[in-house]
C-alpha cells in the first residue's frame, strides 16, 4: 500500500534530483525530508507533514500548485503555496517582506511548517557559517539575513505557544547573531 506520505517522500527525491543545498555539499532533498520528519515528530497531522515535505517544491522545481492540488488535495496545496516565496520579486527585502506578510496571516499549522523550515536552515548551515565567519545565504548581506530571521522570531513568539520550540530557535539565532541578545 502506498500512502500519501510515502508518495510525498518519493516526490521530494524525484523533484529535487540533482539539486544540492546552497551552503553545504549534500543533496537538497535532505532539507525537506528533515522538515517533514521534524513536523511528524512534533505530532503534526499527515497533511501538515506532507506540506512540510513539499514546502520547497513550487519555489525550487518545475512542479506547481495544480500538480500538488491534484496529487495531495487542496489543503496541502494551500499550505505549500503559503510557504512559497514569490520569486518574481527580485529585490531581496521586498520579496522577504511580502513573504513575511503572507506567513503572518497563515494558520498555526503553516506557522509550524515555516518554523521547522527556518530552524533546519539555521541548523544545517551553521558549520558553514563558522568556517566562513559569515552567513552566506546566496549573496545577501548579513544584516538582511539577520532582519529576516529575527522577523520570524517575532512571528513565532506570537503564534507558537510551545516555549521549548521558541527557546531552541533563540538559541540558534544567538549563535548567528550574538550582538542581538535574546532571552
Amino acid at each position: 500500500m502506498n500512502t500519501k506520505l510515502e508518495e510525498a517522500i518519493k516526490l521530494v527525491f524525484i523533484a529535487h534530483k540533482n539539486q544540492r543545498r546552497r551552503n553545504i555539499n549534500i543533496e537538497f532533498s535532505y532539507h525537506p525530508i528533515t522538515v517533514g520528519f521534524m513536523l511528524k515528530e512534533y505530532g503534526g497531522r499527515d497533511e501538515v507533514v506532507i506540506a512540510g515535505l513539499l514546502h520547497d517544491l513550487i519555489e525550487d522545481t518545475d512542479y506547481d500548485y495544480k500538480y500538488i492540488f491534484n496529487k495531495f488535495g487542496k489543503e496541502v496545496a494551500d499550505m505549500v503555496i503559503t510557504v512559497t516565496e514569490d520569486n518574481t520579486i527580485e529585490d531581496y527585502r521586498e520579496r522577504k517582506t511580502a513573504f513575511i506578510g503572507n506567513i503572518k496571516k497563515a494558520n498555526d499549522e503553516v506557522i509550524l511548517i515555516e518554523f521547522f523550515d527556518k530552524l533546519h536552515n539555521l541548523l544545517s548551515d551553521y558549520e558553514t557559517f563558522l568556517e566562513k565567519n559569515t552567513y552566506d545565504l546566496s549573496s545577501n548581506k548579513y544584516e538582511d539575513v539577520k532582519w529576516f530571521y529575527l522577523s520570524f522570531l517575532e512571528i513565532f513568539e506570537d503564534r507558537i505557544k510551545d516555549q521549548t520550540l521558541i527557546n531552541r530557535y533563540k538559541e540558534i539565532i544567538n549563535l548567528y547573531f550574538p550582538k542581538k541578545v535574546l532571552t
